[in-house]
């Protein structure tokens, strides 16, 4: 198996840690490649409960928990996303 050396990162491969790494203290991303329109529908979930003041992991646990209620047969529309940090 050969491994990549140069070139952008292979699709789907998890983020996260670099953008900590960034000095980012929270960070949410998918742990897969996801379509638009599901990565649009966990982002206005979350961002709506950030907005009410729910803290960055308790509002994406709220929006995947809404979004797996509205899409149980369908979890590439939510189960893709967690949240790292502090």
């Amino acid at each position: 198996m050969q491994h990549r050396r140069h070139g952008p990162p292979a699709r789907g491969r998890v983020r996260a840690p670099a953008f900590q790494l960034c000095g980012y203290r929270q960070v949410v991303g998918p742990l897969w490649p996801v379509s638009d329109a599901a990565a649009e529908a966990v982002a206005e979930a979350f961002h709506a409960r950030r907005a009410a003041g729910l803290p960055g992991a308790e509002a994406l646990t709220d929006a995947l928990l809404d979004l797996r209620d509205r899409y149980l047969a369908a979890p590439t529309r939510w189960a893709a996303h967690v949240h790292t940090g502090v």
